[in-house]
């Protein structure tokens, strides 16, 4: 009886849904490294073919120390699938474990191919993804133009005086179909900032960032589906500086609809977070945590 008992409670335990590791890679310049994202479970969502999703803070993890983290995900040699806008682009091969900050779970690793620098990128081991051909990711000229346009926009109505709305500077623009519905879609990071040529305009030194989402429509037209903004302005602490950006995309749970991993900087360190889009059109962060720093 007690054999029949622990033959099932082992059964239960391969059955049970085991976590998988969303990396984000990182480059530092002279090296890559690899860090976690989030610990993610999948388990039988409420569409066909779809799932429900766990995150889990690898930083945080009771159940799992560093140590032992390190141990079992950053063995020298172990390899990783990169893929970036969700379409396999190479191996990440560990070197070995290294700090990004005072508070760290980071790796140094060798990509294999290497990828062009403007190229956003994500690492898993056997985490199911839908399989997605490769495509071109940075945007073009008339996509920079029309993402703008809906930066200067998205600052406006934020308040930010006309003046300095041609200004805006962006960064980290990304072209890619969020919803797979064959129309390329838009992701950028844009900043106004206090400069000698804004010292003339400004009554004090500001930084506007705003970081948005837009959905195309096929024929050249976009629509702003998502916006984070900060503000910042003399007075105020520079603990309270922060800024959003796109890490990449990835259909997650399996959908039909690329879930955004961004990033937020502050003052010491960076946090990510998952961005889904709902059934009602609206982005929600499903989760936020894992990054470095001090």
């Amino acid at each position: 009886m007690l054999r029949l008992v622990a033959a099932l409670l082992a059964a239960a335990a391969i059955a049970r849904p085991q976590p998988q590791v969303l990396f984000a890679v990182i480059n530092r310049g002279e090296e890559l490294a690899i860090e976690p994202v989030a610990m993610v479970t999948k388990t039988p969502g409420p569409c066909a073919g779809c799932w429900r999703l766990h995150f889990v803070d690898a930083r945080w993890n009771d159940d799992m120390t560093d140590d032992v983290f390190a141990e079992r995900y950053y063995r020298h040699g172990r390899t990783y699938r990169v893929l970036t806008g969700g379409f396999e682009a190479g191996t990440a091969t560990v070197d070995k474990p290294t700090s990004l900050g005072c508070v760290s779970l980071a790796a140094t690793v060798k990509i294999t191919p290497p990828l062009p620098d403007y190229w956003p990128a994500l690492a898993v081991g056997s985490m199911h993804v839908p399989p997605r051909t490769a495509d071109r990711l940075e945007a073009t000229d008339e996509e920079k133009a029309a993402l703008t346009v809906l930066a200067r926009r998205g600052f406006r109505d934020r308040g930010v005086r006309a003046a300095i709305l041609d200004k805006t500077e962006g960064t980290d623009l990304l072209s890619i179909d969020l919803n797979h519905d064959g129309t390329r879609d838009l992701i950028g990071a844009f900043e106004i900032g206090s400069t000698t040529d804004l010292d003339k305009i400004l009554p004090a030194h500001e930084l506007h960032r705003l970081f948005l989402i837009a959905i195309g429509d096929g024929a050249g037209n976009y629509h702003t589906d998502y916006v984070w903004y900060f503000h910042w302005a003399d007075g105020m602490s520079e603990n309270n500086t922060e800024d959003m950006h796109v890490v990449d995309t990835l259909d997650l749970d399996e959908d039909g609809v690329d879930e955004v991993i961004t990033s937020t900087n502050g003052y010491e360190g960076n946090e990510y977070q998952i961005l889904k889009r709902g059934r009602n059109g609206k982005w929600t962060i499903v989760y936020n945590g894992g990054g470095s720093g001090c």
